[in-house]
């Protein structure tokens, strides 16, 4: 004979013990450079100077793909010779400038292309001075990981006062009363008028199934208990209980499975194998 019964208020919940760079440097000044060729001088040149057309540009090979990025130890010397790489190549753009401001326009061209080479330069220089920077580890709350709840410490029995929701599998019982909010834990092998022979959780996340749900599973879980072979010698009932909505709520889900004695506390040994 199977008994059911609903937790119908909130079950006490168990106690839980508490469980135990740098700045990034800004890329380096373009050169100042002029934005474009220089006009040609108020006097043209004399007939008797030849004019000699201006020879090709000479290709620009693309610029190398940049370097991996520096280890954290070299990330420091790295900078540095960036910075001066970057320094000496707008020393050396002002310089053409100047220079070539006094030629006359058969070198321009060429002077040209230079400045073109030296211009891409920079830029190179200026690209991998802004890839130096190093990562920043993520240190925010969500990145850490969570720990578990250490499970509920009991001391020696027998032990008063305990809930339903601290019940565990194959706990035994004095003076049972399966509609009290607690019970008294005490060894299967003193007297007892009940045992807790299985349990069954629902996920944290389920929503409420139902009463008819719930009795059905109870009697599930009942069924499948396995029992010793001296619970043959007791007069017992199965019995099973469930959550209420309310108890629900509050955080209950699970159903358990007892067998009980009518005759008081008869048991004195524990019934699952």
């Amino acid at each position: 004979m199977t008994e059911e019964n609903e937790r119908r208020s909130g079950p006490r919940l168990p106690g839980v013990p508490p469980a135990g760079g740098p700045g990034e440097r800004s890329a380096p000044a373009a050169p100042h450079t002029p934005s474009a060729i220089p006009p040609k001088p108020s006097t043209p040149p004399t007939s008797a100077t030849p004019i000699v057309p201006a020879p090709p540009a000479t290709p620009v090979a693309p610029p190398a793909a940049p370097a991996a990025p520096p280890t954290p130890g070299r990330a420091a010397a790295a900078s540095n010779a960036l910075a001066g790489a970057g320094k000496a190549a707008s020393e050396k753009a002002s310089q053409l400038g100047g220079w070539l401001r006094r030629q006359s326009p058969v070198r321009m061209g060429t002077a040209a292309a230079a400045v073109v080479v030296v211009g891409l330069l920079v830029w190179l220089v200026a690209s991998l001075g802004g890839g130096s920077k190093q990562p920043v580890a993520d240190t925010s709350p969500a990145a850490s990981a969570t720990t578990s709840a250490a499970p509920v410490k009991r001391g020696p029995l027998p032990l008063k006062g305990v809930g339903p929701l601290e019940f565990q599998p194959g706990d035994c019982f004095k003076d049972f009363d399966p509609e009290a909010p607690e019970s008294t834990v005490v060894d299967c092998s003193t007297g007892h008028s009940a045992q807790l022979i299985a349990v069954h959780h629902f996920e944290d996340s389920a929503g409420y199934p139902g009463l008819n749900a719930l009795k059905d599973k109870g009697r599930e879980t009942c069924r499948n208990a396995q029992l010793a072979a001296a619970a043959t010698g007791y007069d017992l009932k199965q019995r099973n209980a469930y959550p209420s909505s309310t108890s629900w709520d509050n955080g209950d889900r699970r159903v358990d499975c007892y067998v009980t004695a009518d005759a008081g506390n008869v048991i004195k040994e524990s019934l699952i194998p």
